[in-house]
């Protein structure tokens, strides 16, 4: 069993460790190792690799981004990053195992393992993994939470139960919550690492957050839609679909 493979970090030398730390495992075959976006994504849709080890931090962008370019290219991904707040976001994305820079070889050998038996497709392997995590998520459902954002010489409070949904806007993000807009220099990225803690809160689309709380309809079709108790649609990206779907009990 050959598991063709490619490492995406923009990090020359960490991606040359992991390299050499997978040649001790003879099924998996590392076909590429790419420093920038917009070599992964090339690199990704021409090789259709069946796993991919993604960092999230490369250069000025992001590996969920990357993920978001290339869904149906890849079977599996295993997110590697030094910063342990892209943890619940790395679920979203269906990750099979998030590994802590640097990677810690013990843990990396149980990763492989997921690895080999989802590619024997073991779906009930599969499936409990997915399951451990979802009851993981329930166990540590929040509490009502407040956030706040620096604006104007003020530190503004900010409700996350009570948020919408979260919009980018150039360099800044849009908030709309039950009662008001805020505008906020954060980005996406940042504010959903502040985010953690509600999972009621999800990154959908690379330019939105969604509070799944509000959601009343769901358009299905290729450009999915969340329509949101106030009537506001939010596009889900196809990276998101079948996740945000599961959320809610949809399979298909």
């Amino acid at each position: 069993m050959n598991i063709s493979t490619i490492i995406v970090d923009d990090n020359k030398s960490a991606a040359e460790m992991l390299y050499e730390a997978l040649l001790q495992y003879p099924e998996i075959k590392v076909v590429a190792i790419c420093h920038t976006k917009v070599d992964a994504i090339q690199k990704i849709k021409e090789l259709q690799p069946n796993l991919l080890f993604m960092d999230i931090e490369i250069n000025k962008d992001s590996g969920f981004e990357i993920l978001d370019e290339v869904v149906g290219f890849y079977n599996s991904v295993v997110i590697t990053t030094a910063y342990d707040k892209y943890s619940l976001e790395a679920f979203n994305y269906e990750a099979i195992h998030f590994l802590l820079k640097p990677i810690d070889l013990s843990i990396l050998a149980t990763t492989i393992e997921r690895v080999k038996k989802q590619n024997l497709s073991s779906k009930q392997s599969g499936q409990t993994l997915k399951t451990e995590l979802i009851d993981l998520l329930k166990q540590t459902k929040q509490e009502p939470q407040k956030i706040f954002l620096y604006e104007n010489n003020l530190y503004k409070g900010i409700n996350t139960n009570e948020i919408l949904f979260i919009e980018a806007n150039g360099n800044y993000s849009i908030i709309e919550t039950t009662t008001e807009k805020i505008k906020t220099a954060k980005n996406l990225t940042n504010l959903y690492s502040l985010l953690q803690n509600n999972t009621s809160l999800m990154r959908v689309h690379k330019s939105y957050i969604l509070n799944l709380d509000f959601v009343k309809d769901i358009i299905r079709g290729v450009k999915s839609e969340a329509i949101l108790t106030t009537g506001v649609k939010i596009p889900i990206s196809l990276g998101s679909k079948k996740s945000f779907l599961e959320r809610f009990k949809i399979l298909g």
